[in-house]
């Protein structure tokens, strides 16, 4: 966001700084707990909910950056989710010879049978855009808390 006369103003600046983080936090939020769920993004192991951060808030000159980031070396299917991956993708086992699938019911497994196979195929992955949509729908309550905190320090 461009804000005219931020460069000379230090009160101004940390003021915005501390609205973007609270935003961005509000944002982080509003994403884990209701776009993602909303977009049939469910939590199995927790790992890209919790890749879901908050930037830090940076100033330059009369522009002020924020925003949230997600994925990284737990959360790889994060772009996946938000762009789609539009190939098959083979899954093979890293530290055994074969993937094992055993049915379970809610007293645990049904029987000894399970299936054993040396690689399985996933189908493309639709694209369930979290993080742009999420901010796309709080965008206006973001510009408003930035308008709201420029309208208070300047008073």
């Amino acid at each position: 966001m461009h804000i005219r006369g931020l460069i000379n103003q230090p009160k101004l600046q940390e003021a915005l700084r501390e609205t973007v983080d609270e935003q961005m936090q509000h944002l982080r939020d509003y994403i884990v707990n209701t776009k993602m769920p909303g977009v049939g993004i469910g939590t199995v192991s927790g790992g890209l909910a919790a890749s879901v951060k908050p930037l830090n808030t940076i100033i330059v000159g009369s522009k002020i950056f924020g925003g949230v980031k997600a994925g990284g070396p737990n959360a790889r299917q994060a772009a996946a989710f938000e762009y789609g991956y539009p190939n098959p993708l083979e899954i093979r086992p890293k530290n055994r010879k074969a993937l094992a699938f055993m049915p379970e019911s809610p007293r645990g497994p049904v029987d000894s049978r399970g299936m054993v196979r040396n690689f399985v195929v996933r189908p493309p992955i639709p694209r369930k855009p979290f993080l742009h949509a999420g901010f796309m729908d709080q965008r206006s309550e973001i510009i408003a808390a930035i308008r709201k905190t420029i309208n208070e320090v300047t008073e």
